[in-house]
């Protein structure tokens, strides 16, 4: 076993029980909504809280300076509430005081600490108690039959992420071939993630400008990944991950916060965020969310601009209903955007180039302009027997126009020559329509409760473009001379496509409460698929109806802090890849199995899991040869993937939060050749912050360590030499430090070695990752 994965296991499965909560010596906090200061300060102390809601709603908690002891800060943090708290065991008791002193309302709802199963904000910690990603059970780390991960808000705030894709770069499990300034492959198990989803509702997660991959994280509270098949909610897709982006909701309570930033390269940011109730004493509430960056980059010509645009507004109706309806509105423009890989790797004599980081052949005129608007709303309704019942629909517009160049061709040593230069526009246009309604409950039977979830789903996606080609094949000259390649100008256009697809699904998942320690989940989804792809006036469709996708896990307590499990679902994928007689391919069909344990501490405050995987397919789409100047494929059978991963996330203390994963896969056909060469075969990921004790509990240290196996992509040099990256590691690291009740600071420093490496290979080419980079930022909370 390599010396990282022992390390990992070790911290992993050194956690047999529970370790002893640390009681902390002195206290402080800002003012801020009494829930949270509660949570954050029950936490500190290793208590749980016992408490009526109606006690802690709309009620705001003073600031904490100094306190030496539990009773100082909570007679500091109460003050002016009208609420008193009594330490009983492990226990906060939470209660209203009359003014001679006498306790006027006892407690009467129990938690086991404020409630952390929906929203991560203001919770301080690196997991979340509940998840319904994977199964729509809401269902927690330890008691699903998967491996899952959530990336916390409070974790995304650390390590100071904007995009989803550097979300992704620092989660368990995913890697990135990332080859372009403004495109790349997210994987996960070696396969494709050709699934994000927002708030459940599937979105744009193909290898496109578009892509919710690369929105902003102002707009969401947390990101959950399920990695392996997930065919049951998600329908047809790959055995890869995937990525539920949740957005934040409205709140009760008033709070909010205003930041601004600045970093290396010219960048800048600015976020505001807005939160609270609107009329009918807080019955109906809303957000406002809005971001704007813009900034330059270490790549020649790079500039970006930014935006983004969320408001939702939530209302309580009669009858125990919530009604939800929001707008999500993005916009971006990119200078000196760069179409396929940047830099060659290669000079034509065979021997590896070694260019300076800001190669880019990305020319001062080129662009990319991004425009998207989604309208969303949701009814939820609970019923007095238990049951709730949830409908949520989306409707997306986004246009994309981009102008770039790109490059092929591996230039002479000293003259740069021997190189071509291709050119594109297009314009595109992609709608989609999302319904989701389930209905979800409990029931009877044989003498015990058990779980059900049955559901409809729709799904409909229409893409138009139309490309405009001029200079195909232009001489370039001098790959030196690469930016004085003149500006060309589009005509008619060349080259039209219509993709459309459209899925309809029926499923049902059931929760069975076999005894005390057994519980077997099994579930099944019926789904047609259509798609249809309009290319040049040619016409290629494909239909499937009644595809079956099964589901089964079994989940078995063999103690009071660990689980086995065990679960297993089908595969389908629809494909649009073509072969030679233009045809398009098969679907994809497979099978998912993994198995496990998990553990779970601090009332489910740290998790640990340990899982090893199998992946079986056929009809996997490889590369065969170029007919009529498109990519066609032929079917490659008995594809296999075999691996585990080592995870553990959330409170090592009260003041220490982690999230680590090593995940190693091997993935092979069946002629025992490698398949997915650019993405690693072994990963590791390692987040970490730590509040210092005493004087200095107002700074936070931490920071992110990724370690990645060797990449490379055969044959692809000249004479057939492979193009290689090297394992390296990168480390980041920040402090935060609380000014006053209200104001913060954060320093982040990426890349601290400045490691030198390429982040992603095709054909050749690279695109070399990001150098050393520092940011600081101010935040203001309300």
């Amino acid at each position: 076993m390599a010396p990282c994965t022992t390390l990992l296991a070790a911290a992993l499965f050194a956690l047999g029980s529970a370790p002893a909560i640390v009681h902390a010596a002195a206290f402080d906090q800002p003012a801020q909504p009494l829930s949270q200061a509660l949570d954050q300060l029950t936490r500190q102390a290793g208590l749980q809280v016992l408490a009526a809601p109606e006690l802690l709603r709309g009620q705001q908690a003073q600031a904490i300076h100094g306190a030496s002891n539990l009773s100082e800060a909570l007679s500091q943090m109460l003050q002016g509430t009208g609420l008193r708290g009594r330490v009983e065991g492990n226990t906060l008791v939470i209660e209203a005081v009359g003014t001679d002193g006498v306790t006027a309302l006892a407690p009467v709802t129990v938690t086991a600490a404020i409630d952390r199963s929906a929203a991560t904000e203001h919770t301080g910690g690196y997991t979340t108690s509940a998840m319904n990603t994977a199964t729509r059970l809401g269902l927690s780390v330890r008691q699903t039959p998967q491996s899952v991960s959530v990336v916390t808000r409070q974790q995304i705030e650390d390590q100071g992420l904007t995009s989803i894709e550097s979300v992704l770069e620092r989660s368990v499990g995913i890697t990135q071939n990332k080859y372009e300034s403004d495109r790349g492959d997210f994987s996960a198990r070696g396969f494709t993630i050709s699934k994000i989803q927002i708030d459940g509702l599937p979105s744009y997660a193909s290898n496109s400008f578009d892509s919710d991959a690369f929105s902003d994280t102002a707009l969401y509270d947390r990101v959950e990944i399920v990695r392996g098949a997930t065919g049951l909610l998600a329908g047809t897709g790959d055995p890869s991950a995937t990525v539920n982006l949740v957005r934040k909701r409205p709140t009760k309570d008033f709070q909010g916060y205003a930041q601004i930033g600045a970093g290396r390269w010219d960048t800048y940011r600015t976020e505001v965020d807005l939160s609270g109730p609107i009329a009918a004493e807080g019955k109906v509430r809303g957000r406002l969310v809005s971001a704007y960056a813009d900034g330059k980059s270490f790549m020649e010509n790079y500039q970006k601009d930014s935006s983004a645009l969320y408001g939702i507004l939530e209302a309580d109706l009669p009858a125990d209903a919530v009604l939800s309806i929001g707008v999500d509105y993005r916009k971006s423009h990119v200078n000196g955007a760069t179409w396929y890989p940047p830099v060659p790797l290669f000079f034509s004599d065979g021997s590896r180039t070694n260019f300076s980081r800001s190669t880019s052949t990305g020319a001062k005129w080129a662009y990319i302009n991004n425009e998207s608007t989604s309208v969303f709303v949701g009814l939820e309704k609970q019923f007095a027997n238990g049951w709730t019942t949830k409908l949520q629909y989306t409707d997306r517009d986004a246009k994309t126009f981009p102008k770039h160049m790109g490059t092929w061709g591996f230039p002479d040593r000293v003259t740069g020559g021997g190189m071509e230069a291709d050119y594109q526009s297009q314009d595109s246009r992609r709608q989609q329509q999302a319904l989701d309604i389930h209905a979800a409950g409990l029931f009877s039977l044989f003498g015990r409760e058990h779980e059900l979830v049955l559901g409809y789903a729709r799904n409909t996606s229409k893409t138009d473009t139309e490309w405009f080609y001029r200079h195909y094949g232009a001489p370039l000259g001098s790959f030196y001379d690469r930016h004085n390649f003149p500006e060309p100008h589009a005509g008619n256009g060349a080259s039209t496509q219509q993709f459309e697809q459209r899925e309809r699904a029926a499923y049902l998942t059931s929760r069975w409460n076999v005894t005390d320690p057994l519980k077997l989940i099994v579930g099944l989804r019926v789904t047609d698929a259509e798609q249809e792809i309009i290319a040049n006036g040619v016409r290629t469709s494909a239909r499937y109806r009644d595809e079956l996708t099964p589901y089964a896990g079994v989940v078995y307590d063999i103690s009071r802090n660990y689980s086995v499990y065990a679960s297993y679902t089908d595969i389908f994928k629809t494909q649009t890849a073509r072969n030679r007689a233009g045809n398009l391919l098969d679907p994809v069909i497979g099978k998912n199995y993994e198995a496990g344990v998990k553990g779970e501490f601090y009332d489910g405050r740290l998790t640990v899991s340990a899982a090893a995987f199998k992946v079986k397919q056929d009809n996997l789409a490889s590369f065969d040869a170029i007919v009529d100047g498109e990519y066609r494929y032929k079917a490659i059978s008995g594809a296999t993937v075999d691996g585990y991963e080592l995870e553990a996330s959330g409170e090592l203390t009260p003041d220490w939060n982690i999230s680590a994963g090593f995940t190693r896969r091997t993935m092979k056909n069946g002629k025992e050749s490698y398949l997915e060469t650019t993405q690693p075969e072994k990963l590791l990921r390692l987040s970490s912050s730590h509040r210092l004790p005493g004087a200095l509990s107002k700074v936070v240290l931490g920071g992110h360590v990724t370690w990645q196996s060797r990449i490379y992509e055969k044959g692809s040099g000249p004479g057939g030499i492979d193009a290689v990256q090297n394992s390296y590691a990168l480390l980041h690291l920040f402090a935060s430090y609380q000014a006053g009740d209200n104001l913060s600071f954060q320093l982040n420093i990426n890349n601290v070695f400045d490691e030198k490496y390429i982040s992603g290979i095709l054909d050749g080419y690279g695109r070399y990752g990001d150098p050393r980079n520092v940011w600081l930022s101010a935040k203001y909370r309300f």
